[in-house]
């Protein structure tokens, strides 16, 4: 009885606190990309291969990859042009890999 009259006795239970909601912050537009990768591509496409051995196989694997980022810039639902040109990027990257393996022994 003296824990009651003390209100020492828990007769309800609050509702829990939500915590406070933080605000977010508006989300920025996305970059256009369309200029950069096509310059990427443009200066890519002028690096030919020389002296060592590698450097052809690593600028093949660049241009897919820049051709690859273009792509999917440009044409971003088109599915089957994305896998072809990322083929093309694991096809460089055997390339280079291969040469890189010769270059060990």
């Amino acid at each position: 009885m003296a824990a009651k009259q003390n209100r020492r006795i828990i007769e309800t239970l609050e509702p829990e606190r939500q915590p406070p909601q933080k605000k977010r912050a508006p989300r920025k537009p996305p970059r256009d990309w369309l200029p950069v990768v096509d310059e990427l591509v443009k200066t890519a496409e002028k690096l030919k291969g020389g002296q060592p051995p590698v450097q052809s196989p690593a600028f093949s694997v660049l241009k897919a990859s820049a051709r690859l980022a273009q792509a999917a810039v440009h044409d971003r639902d088109d599915l089957d042009a994305l896998w072809e040109m990322g083929r093309r990027v694991h096809r460089a990257l055997r390339w280079l890999e291969t040469v890189l393996d010769r270059a060990e022994r």
